[in-house]
């Protein structure tokens, strides 16, 4: 029985080469069975082929790579950790499976030919206006990123997952009506990736998925799905003043393992800054989430 395919650097995160994804090479496929013992191994070629042979059975497959890959897919609707690996139920015959291995696992919300500004802050609770890349386009405390971009505009999956939750209407969805998150950043859109992480987005004109609350249905949507428009709704509040926003998209990346029971913590995508203080979180790391290293996902790169 064998198993073959390939490694390459999945810029977009679809499990799909593309013309401009280069290959990974030597980096090292290990086929560990029942027991974790490796039981076969090969290193991939300059076209990151590789193909290794096993007795059939039931196996994982584990990946050597550069450590700046910390993630993997096979398809839109799915990412997992690089030292988590992949099970095969079966390895029977010749069995097929390409990876693309990603930095991070976002891609970008809107296509980069539609907004206009990016602006990051920084999310450490000590004072003072910290955005990506040391500007100061927003004000202290503001917990997100925020892509300009005209009204009407598509907003994407960032990545697969399940609707947490999506509210629109604002603000006279009588089923959200006192809710202070739906009065405050207006219609919008809330996904589940699993393991605690959660990522909203807020101020949408109008949404395309299934409208739920609070997990109560969680539909699945694969990355880059179309999940709404970009807005205005909602209202924000600078210096005690608050105010409808401009037309905008505010991402917000939460670790919400304690989602039900009162505590998140939001997430810096570009880098979080709350490595190594806040130890219960599992995502919590030095490294960019995004897919590609902030390029081409940085808006102000």
């Amino acid at each position: 029985m064998s198993l073959q395919g390939k490694l390459f650097f999945d810029y977009n995160g679809n499990g799909v080469q593309d013309s401009e994804e280069p290959a990974v090479q030597n980096a090292r496929v290990r086929l560990k069975n029942g027991r974790g013992d490796i039981a076969v191994e090969a290193l991939t070629d300059s076209s990151g082929d590789f193909k290794v042979d096993a007795p059939m059975g039931q196996y994982s497959v584990h990946l050597n790579v550069d450590p700046k890959f910390r993630y993997m897919c096979r398809s839109v609707t799915e990412f997992t950790a690089v030292d988590l690996g992949y099970a095969i139920s079966l390895l029977e015959g010749t069995t097929e499976l390409n990876i693309g291995l990603m930095q991070g696992f976002l891609t970008l919300p809107i296509q980069a030919k539609e907004f206009r500004l990016g602006s990051y802050v920084d999310l450490d609770p000590g004072p003072g206006i910290r955005n990506w890349k040391g500007g100061t386009r927003t004000y202290d405390g503001h917990p997100g990123t925020d892509f300009l971009a005209s009204e009407g505009v598509d907003v994407l999956a960032a990545g697969p997952g399940r609707i947490f939750a999506a509210a629109s209407g604002w603000p006279n969805n009588p089923s959200w009506t006192g809710v202070d998150y739906y009065r405050n950043n207006g219609n919008f859109v809330m996904i589940d990736h699993g393991n605690g992480l959660y990522i909203a987005y807020h101020h949408l004109k109008s949404i395309t998925v299934d409208e739920t609350p609070w997990a109560s249905n969680e539909p699945m949507v694969s990355r880059e799905q179309t999940i709404g428009q970009v807005g205005a709704t909602g209202v924000t509040s600078v210096g005690g003043t608050e105010k409808i926003t401009v037309p905008h998209l505010h991402l917000q990346v939460w670790n919400g393992s304690g989602f039900m029971h009162g505590r998140v913590d939001a997430l810096d995508p570009f880098r979080d800054l709350y490595y190594g203080k806040h130890g219960h979180s599992p995502w919590s790391d030095p490294e960019s989430l995004w897919s590609k290293d902030n390029d081409p996902q940085s808006p102000l790169s």
